[in-house]
């Protein structure tokens, strides 16, 4: 398995904690998403440092918050590139980790161009409002197998300073094919 790109204790992990978690029916979807991803600190580690929030995960929206802290500040008292970059990472994937599981997808990012507004000198809230158009790409793939693209938008707001414009903005490609398991 480990040739084909896909190591198979971690996957057995998630997907045991998968279980683990549909079949507590007491969990609003929301909080069973937001324990997915804190339990993905397993397989990436950085999240976990990082301490990447899920706050709303819907059809249409999923928004998470990177917090500014000693982990995630540089010397300018400004959030570490990393930092923006694995928020932007975790918001624009995470629309599609359910539906790409269950259907058997394998997800990559093929490219990102992230554009520095402004100073990210308080918590960053991530905003991908693409969510659809992704398990859209992921279902495609699924049905024919072929490898599908798609390119989403994700926008970065300090609430603190500048609520209303972005200070961070991203285009990424996701890269969608069905896995040879």
């Amino acid at each position: 398995m480990r040739e084909m790109g896909c190591d198979i204790s971690a996957l057995y992990t998630v997907v045991m904690i998968n279980r683990v978690l549909n079949s507590l029916p007491f969990l609003s979807p929301l909080r069973r998403h937001q324990l997915l991803l804190r339990s993905s600190g397993w397989e990436t580690p950085l999240l976990a440092f990082i301490g990447v929030r899920l706050e709303v995960d819907t059809p249409q929206l999923t928004h998470m918050v990177v917090p500014l802290s000693w982990k995630t500040r540089n010397s300018w008292n400004t959030m570490f590139f990393a930092a923006i970059a694995g928020g932007v990472d975790v918001c624009g994937g995470w629309s599609c980790v359910e539906v790409a599981r269950r259907t058997g997808v394998g997800v990559l990012y093929k490219d990102m161009g992230i554009q520095f507004l402004r100073r990210v000198d308080s918590d960053l809230h991530v905003y991908c409002r693409d969510v659809q158009k992704v398990q859209n790409c992921v279902q495609m793939a699924a049905a024919s197998g072929e490898r599908e693209n798609v390119r989403i938008v994700v926008l970065g707001y300090c609430p603190l300073h500048s609520a209303d414009q972005p200070v961070v903005r991203a285009e990424l490609t996701l890269s969608m094919k069905r896995l040879k398991l």
